[in-house]
């Protein structure tokens, strides 16, 4: 499953993680919730800041241990640029793209939908 570390912004922070029992903390606490099989919602009653942790190559199969900072909905943008790593050792690389679904038909990588 995947593993994600929650840290706090404000004292006093409420967090829940698909409904179940609140998480106290205060600001600068990191609390880190593990094996989520499918999908994790989040919500607080103050500002957050959740990583989602990946998997590396010798649990998956596929790809090194990376790091993906979770932004809120209100921090999406709508274009971004980004490079990858130019290796004889990697010679796949992948992107994941989270969308709403009416915006799918809009996505587009170099001008291609």
């Amino acid at each position: 499953g995947y593993t994600y570390r929650i840290l706090a912004d404000e004292n006093g922070t409420s967090v829940t993680v698909n409904g179940g029992a609140p998480l106290a903390m205060n600001a600068g606490d990191v609390v880190e919730v593990n094996n989520f099989a499918g999908a994790a919602c989040f919500e607080s009653n103050k500002p957050i800041n959740v990583a989602q942790l990946m998997e590396g190559s010798s649990c998956s199969g596929n790809g090194d241990p990376a790091l993906l900072i979770l932004n809120a909905a209100e921090q999406s943008i709508d274009n971004v640029s980004f490079a990858t790593v130019v290796s004889t050792v990697i010679n796949q690389h992948f992107l994941n793209v989270i969308v709403e679904t009416a915006s799918i038909p809009t996505v587009s990588l170099d001008g291609n939908p």
